[in-house]
């Protein structure tokens, strides 16, 4: 798991996207799933050059995104796959260049990229940089449709199998709720990003965490109130905590009883 803290003034989430992104180093193939406000040419071009996979949700094709300005199929449903070429210089030839706007866009100073040069001299040539992805418009409930970007490949992956990916994109809102109420990141002893509170952040996100990881490497049920769960990350917090308050936990390796201490 990995996260990056920021002060409330330079808060950026695409930022910290590409921080994350830029010190990846594992050799597994691995997918980045992201939600709509993710959808930018930089956070693409930064998990290409790693060699990984991106998978966002990107306005559908009426709204003002990056599928604006491009000649997409009349289907309600496609597959299109994209090689664009991008520049930051405009030229005669990057004018004429950008006039197909499949392959060649232009990308303005205002927008981050940072695979371009920010300045370049009148009389030097033009910088490009290639980025390839598809754009699969898939049918989410019937008459509702979503637009998905990737750069997975399509004989492996095709519109079913990116669908079902992105499904798995909710597990994130879970664990950010389980994060925020579940192990209290929500509430800090100091407001101020000091280094009081730093440490304090980096504990609540090893712990969830470790609550969370528990339950996917083992086996574990609980019984509670002649009661058995299935052990989740609350669950799983709520045994350590009844451990540092001294309770009785017996731990087998298939099977965990809390027996409260109520008496």
């Amino acid at each position: 798991m990995d996260a990056v803290i920021q002060k409330s003034r330079k808060w950026n989430e695409h930022r910290a996207l590409c921080d994350m992104v830029d010190r990846y180093d594992s050799p597994i193939p691995s997918v980045f799933i992201a939600d709509r406000g993710y959808e930018s040419y930089n956070n693409m071009a930064h998990i290409q050059q790693i060699g990984q996979f991106f998978l966002f949700r990107i306005k559908d094709i009426n709204g003002h995104g990056i599928l604006r300005g491009f000649d997409l199929p009349d289907d309600n449903e496609f597959d299109l796959s994209v090689s664009l070429t991008l520049t930051n210089k405009q030229s005669k030839l990057t004018k004429s260049l950008c006039k197909d706007r499949n392959h060649f866009r232009f990308v303005p100073s205002s927008s981050t990229f940072d695979f371009l040069p920010v300045k370049s001299k009148y009389a030097e040539p033009p910088s490009f940089f290639n980025l390839a992805f598809r754009i699969v418009r898939v049918e989410v409930i019937p008459g509702k449709y979503e637009v998905l970007i990737t750069n997975l490949p399509v004989v492996s992956f095709p519109p079913e199998k990116i669908k079902f990916l992105y499904s798995l994109r909710w597990g994130i809102e879970i664990s950010f709720r389980s994060l925020k109420y579940t192990v209290g990141l929500l509430y800090f002893h100091s407001k101020e990003h000091s280094s009081h509170s730093l440490p304090e952040k980096q504990a609540k996100i090893t712990s969830f965490q470790t609550c969370h990881q528990l339950p996917l490497q083992s086996s574990i049920t609980a019984y509670v109130f002649q009661c058995f769960f299935q052990a989740d990350t609350s669950l799983v917090l709520l045994l350590c905590l009844l451990y540092k308050n001294t309770a009785e936990i017996f731990i087998s390796t298939a099977f965990l009883t809390v027996i409260p201490l109520l008496t």
